[in-house]
């Protein structure tokens, strides 16, 4: 593929960056089913107690999020730690206080929260 294809790709796709982010990443989703569950208030606390989506503040970003699978438990957010190996924790369906303690704490490896 050549590579100016691949540099489109990751242009367009809101979940890739040209650009460097930092360590850690929270993504709320804000797809039709997560959007219907509430996941505009969610966006709330993270914007109160982060700062703006897409704004680094401390080491932590957030950024809404397109579709991120788990429309059944709706809404939902994915935390992410850069690192050898990267750490994820999805969390549904998420508050905006569960949202902002995991982009906040350190992330275990295996630690999916589901708060069914």
């Amino acid at each position: 593929m050549p590579s100016a294809d691949v540099a489109e790709f990751v242009r367009s796709h809101p979940l890739f960056s040209l650009a460097e982010r930092p360590g850690r990443q929270l993504r709320v989703c804000t797809g039709e089913a997560c959007w219907d569950a509430g996941s505009d208030t969610v966006c709330d606390v993270p914007t109160e107690h982060v700062g703006a989506a897409g704004k680094a503040v401390a080491g932590v970003m957030w950024l809404r999020s397109p579709c991120l699978g788990a429309c059944e438990r709706a809404p939902a957010a994915l935390a992410f730690q850069a690192g050898d190996p990267a750490v994820r924790e999805l969390l549904a369906p998420a508050t905006g206080a569960s949202a902002v303690l995991s982009a906040r704490r350190p992330l275990v490896r295996g630690s999916d929260v589901d708060s069914r």
